[in-house]
Parts: structure tokens; C-alpha cells; sequence
């Protein structure tokens, strides 16, 4: 039944004969496309709308490309499918304009019905301040119950799914392509622990192309989820801004992240703040914004450090906001290749991070 539902729905969106008013029209008047698309219905006497040409190019049976490979996909991976039919269609995506039919998704699909959603997004090449902050605010969001939307893209999109993982709380990722496959590739050990304890969604059909536009389209569903966006770094002509373009339109509320004024990666954020936007000035911002009470909770993150690596955390996590590697040997009296050895460690466990002028600062 799931396979034959997908198919319908897969040639009704498909369709060349039909433009998407006429879609909707047909699915508010037959309603679900299983029982009336590759099949001679009594149902079609119903539609007035549509010339004899199309109906009866609907009522064909017609070849999906990549259907056997589609089949064994959702079969082996337990891959769910809604459409705007169903009760876990989330309502937000409904309001938003040109709202996707439907959403191929892994996971856990309880997420999509969760009210608190926010979507944190930024560059791809963040700062280590724009790290530790999309971390730290992410914390604060995931003790106050919030799911952290985001795009599964490098920087400060992988950083929000890792924070909330590490953090214990739910995550949402929105691909621009097909679930079977994870794009960036780096990511996809981040996109598995996604799909086990959060969700992985996508419009997108699986095996059909990849393009920019995807990219630029997926934007609309991250804002479109989510009760607010944050954008933390980005560009002033970035991805990050055209989310906080849809968020405008969609009527949720923006934050941005205030940065360094010689930073290009700050231009987005600070112009959004400039205009109006809603200023990110600490850790608490958006949970002060929207009232939210929370007792901070233990997490299960768990780093082990070699007692070389706990020497030189302790002291770069001593001495905020920011300790010079020159200072780091002359208190260890470490040789540099020795510190250099213990410090890539540190930052392969994300705990230190290395700044402008051969400083380090702690990440948390």
C-alpha cells in the first residue's frame, strides 16, 4: 500500500499535463491520489476541470524513473512518506507558500508534530566564534525543549545537529536531495546518528538530480518549520540570508548573531540586526524572547582526555577569553611539538578552538 501511495503521488507531481493549481484543485475534490491516478475511476465524472486529454493521461499506468530502486530503498530503510493529506504533515508547511506535496523522511516522525522548532542556519567557513556561540545557543535552546532545524550543510549547520545531539535534544535536518544520498559526504556519519535519534526530511524524490536551485528551494522549509530562524554567520548574498528572506515572508521572527565588522561573514547578520532583526546578545536571547523556563540538564556527552590534553585544557580554559601559544609553553614548559601534538587533539574532541594570532580559546 505505501509503495502504491508514493507512485501515485510520485506521476500526480510529475505530470507535465497538469500545473500545480490544477493538483490541488484535483486533490481537494478526489482527494487521495491512490484511488483515483493510473486507474478508470467513476471518481473522474466528479472533475470539470480538466480537459478529456488530461484525465485521460492521468488515468494511465505510467513508469516512475528509478522506480525498482525507490522500491528497494523505502523497503530497506524504513523510509516513511506524508503527503499534505496526512495527520503528521506538519501544519506550519501548510501556511507557507508553495508548500511541498509531500516529504520523503527517516527518523522519527513525532518530531514534525513538536511546536517548538527553530531553525539556526549560517556560512559554510564560520569562525570559531560563530562555533561556539551556535553551540552555546543551541544548548540553551534543546534545555528549553526546542528542536534545532537546520540544513545538514557544513559549518554552522552541522554544528546545530551536533549540538543538539550532544545535548540530548531533537534535531531536524532538511536535505536538498534524495535520501539516498547525503550530501556534503563528510557528513554523513552526522546524518546516521540523525536519522536514529531525530529526523532526516526532503521533498526531493530519491535518485532524481541534484541542483542549485534545491539548495535555494530546501531554505523555504527549514524557515517554514521553525518558529523563529537565527541566522548566526553568513555572507550578505548567502544562503543564510535567502532563510531569512523566506522567514520574512513566512512571518516567523529572526535573530542574527551580531560579529566583527571586518568580517565578511558578519555582514548578513548585522545588516538583518540593522533592519530590525532581533539581536542575539547572549546564550539566552531567544528563550528570554519567548519566556521560556528551563532547569539546565546533564548531558551524555562524554570526552576523555589523555593527561597531557587535560593539563592544557585546564589552562586555556583558565585563562579566558583567550591564551597565545607562546604563553601555552612557556606554563608547560612543553617543547612545541609536544603542545602542538596535545592541542590537535583537543580540537579533533571540538574542546579548543584556534583564533587569529596563534591564540586558543575553550568551546565550552
Amino acid at each position: 500500500m505505501l509503495l502504491q501511495k508514493i507512485k501515485a503521488w510520485l506521476v500526480l507531481q510529475e505530470s507535465k499535463a497538469l500545473k500545480m493549481p490544477q493538483i490541488l484543485q484535483l486533490i481537494e475534490t478526489l482527494g487521495d491520489p491512490i484511488e483515483y491516478i493510473g486507474i478508470k475511476s467513476d471518481k473522474w465524472d466528479k472533475v470539470d476541470f480538466l480537459s478529456t486529454q488530461q484525465i485521460d493521461y492521468l488515468q494511465k499506468d505510467h513508469t516512475i524513473d528509478n522506480w525498482e530502486k525507490i522500491k528497494r530503498l523505502v523497503k530497506e530503510h524504513n523510509i516513511h512518506f506524508i503527503t499534505i493529506l496526512d495527520d503528521e504533515y506538519p501544519d506550519e508547511l501548510k501556511n507557507i507558500y508553495h508548500f511541498p506535496l509531500f516529504l520523503f523522511a527517516m527518523g522519527d516522525l513525532d518530531i514534525l508534530q513538536k511546536e517548538k522548532k527553530g531553525g539556526i542556519v549560517g556560512t559554510r567557513k564560520p569562525s570559531a566564534y560563530g562555533r561556539i556561540c551556535t553551540k552555546k545557543i543551541c544548548e540553551q535552546l534543546c534545555f528549553a525543549d526546542f528542536v534545532i532545524v537546520s540544513g545538514l550543510a557544513t559549518g554552522i549547520d552541522a554544528e546545530a545537529h551536533h549540538a543538539a545531539l550532544d545535548y540530548n535534544g531533537k534535531t531536524i535536518a532538511v536535505l536538498a536531495h534524495g535520501l539516498d544520498v547525503i550530501y556534503p559526504p563528510q557528513n554523513r556519519e552526522l546524518a546516521k546518528q540523525i536519522s536514529k535519534k531525530g529526523l532526516l526530511i526532503t521533498e526531493y524524490i530519491p535518485f532524481s538530480k541534484m541542483s542549485k536551485w534545491n539548495f535555494i528551494q530546501r531554505n523555504r522549509i527549514i524557515s517554514g518549520l521553525s518558529q523563529f530562524v537565527a541566522i548566526m554567520e553568513g555572507k550578505a548574498k548567502s544562503g543564510a540570508m535567502l532563510t531569512a528572506n523566506f522567514a520574512l515572508e513566512q512571518g516567523r521572527d529572526i535573530f542574527a548573531l551580531p560579529g566583527n565588522i571586518t568580517i565578511d561573514s558578519a555582514e548578513g547578520p548585522n545588516t538583518l540586526i540593522q533592519n530590525g532583526a532581533n539581536c542575539i546578545s547572549s546564550a539566552n536571547t531567544i528563550n528570554d524572547y519567548y519566556q521560556e523556563k528551563f532547569e539546565p540538564r546533564i548531558t551524555t556527552r562524554e570526552v576523555n582526555l589523555e593527561p597531557e590534553e587535560e593539563f592544557i585544557y585546564k589552562i586555556i580554559k583558565d585563562n579566558p577569553p583567550h591564551i597565545h601559544a607562546d604563553d601555552l609553553i612557556t606554563i608547560t614548559n612543553y617543547d612545541f611539538g609536544r603542545l602542538s601534538n596535545a592541542i590537535f587533539m583537543l580540537e579533533l574532541k571540538d574542546l579548543v578552538k584556534k583564533i587569529e594570532g596563534n591564540r586558543y580559546i575553550c568551546c565550552n
